[in-house]
């Protein structure tokens, strides 16, 4: 399922679920930084999710 419908406008993504609040912190990142609004340079930097918890999906 996830490989016939991981397209390049709307990507899968995966999350680590191991530790939620870490992972409900991460995804408001991911959110965040994929809304068009003006940002700053200290916004770019929190805003850049952490690669151990979310990731996109890389098929198979």
């Amino acid at each position: 399922m996830l490989k016939r419908t991981d397209l390049p406008f709307c990507k899968w993504m995966i999350l680590n679920a191991n530790y939620a609040p870490a992972v409900r912190v991460e995804t408001i990142k991911h959110v965040l930084a994929n809304v068009p609004y003006p940002k700053n340079k200290q916004s770019i930097k929190l805003l850049k999710p952490d690669t151990g918890i979310i990731s996109t999906y890389k098929g198979d």
